[in-house]
């Protein structure tokens, strides 16, 4: 399952959209995606758990479909918060085909 999230960074008003994943039976954010050796398939830099971060389902008409309520710190984000209260896993074995955009 992927699904989409809206989150905030500490410190930053600016909403930003990220996923959500289904692993080993828990819902995970994941900041962004990284390319893998095959071109057409991304995985996960790292998945954060979402015990921690209140992710409540958004309402039917939003354009996304969960929100985190607790902001996240840049430093989870980019892998530097290491033995803190979010669980935190480094490239999991998770992939998916690779969004690729085309300029209009």
């Amino acid at each position: 399952m992927i699904a989409t999230v809206r989150y905030y960074v500490e410190g930053d008003e600016t909403a930003k959209v990220g996923d959500i994943v289904e692993y080993n039976d828990r819902l995970w954010f994941v900041p962004f995606w990284i390319e893998t050796p095959q071109i057409d398939i991304e995985m996960p830099a790292r998945i954060i758990s979402t015990d921690a971060l209140s992710l409540t389902q958004a309402s039917p008409e939003d354009t996304v479909d969960y929100q985190l309520q607790v902001p996240v710190q840049m430093a989870a984000l980019e892998g530097r918060l290491v033995g803190h209260t979010l669980e935190v896993i480094e490239r999991p074995e998770i992939q998916r085909k690779r969004r690729i955009f085309f300029p209009l």
